[in-house]
């Protein structure tokens, strides 16, 4: 899967689902999903003070604050992908209207001229979001996708029918977190099955998830 690094805030608004659009420099031919990711680093943005600066500002402490996703900005995660998004379409932003989009996202993006507006939809947060290296330009995320996949689809002589995320996670040597981070991107997608239903990805400081149910489903192999 391809992903793209953003600074903190504007990947959490995009995984809240504020931010519908991300302006850059450059434009891709490239469609489909696209994992975001938030930069372990505010040095883009002026270092740690520049990043408290801009989270106390309207209408970025609202839209990340006052509506009840995270109470600091400290929580805010960051080096990690935190959500699954789908990119439709990049426009030129002489050709780009914001037309009904949120009322706060003209703030939430450089819509200056020569500049290009990637268009997203489809975004899935991740509430247990996976550690990762964010790079330059896309780049490619996700390997873990394939490989818990191919395990659901491979039936071993050993395996009883049934996966657990444990099982998972010890087979491929990463921890259960990314394992769940995994399944959340596949199930979004209908990858794999109908049936696991049974999963929950919560994280204690949301306050929309109170307790976090832990992996204790099994997974149809």
């Amino acid at each position: 899967m391809k992903a793209l690094t953003l600074t903190q805030p504007w990947a959490s608004l995009v995984a809240l689902g504020e931010k519908q659009f991300e302006t850059r420099s450059w434009s891709t031919p490239y469609r489909g999903p696209l994992a975001i990711h938030a930069a372990k680093g505010v040095t883009p943005i002026g270092g740690t003070e520049a990043f408290y600066d801009l989270c106390a500002r309207e209408p970025f402490h609202t839209c990340l604050f006052d509506l009840g996703r995270y109470a600091l900005p400290t929580h805010l995660p960051r080096g990690d992908v935190v959500a699954i998004a789908n990119l439709v379409d990049v426009v030129p932003t002489a050709d780009f209207a914001l037309g009904a989009a949120s009322r706060c996202e003209a703030s939430f993006g450089d819509y200056s001229l020569g500049r290009f507006a990637w268009v997203l939809t489809d975004v899935q947060r991740l509430v247990n979001p996976p550690a990762a290296r964010g790079r330059q330009q896309l780049w490619d995320w996700g390997n873990l996708l394939d490989d818990v996949l191919e395990l659901l689809d491979s039936p071993a002589a050993d395996n009883p029918g049934r996966w657990t995320c444990t099982m998972l996670a010890d087979l491929l040597g990463v921890s259960e977190l990314e394992v769940e981070a995994a399944l959340s991107a596949l199930l979004d997608a209908n990858l794999c099955g109908e049936e696991p239903a049974g999963y929950f990805f919560t994280d204690p400081r949301d306050p929309e998830c109170a307790r976090r149910t832990l992996m204790n489903k099994m997974v149809p192999a």
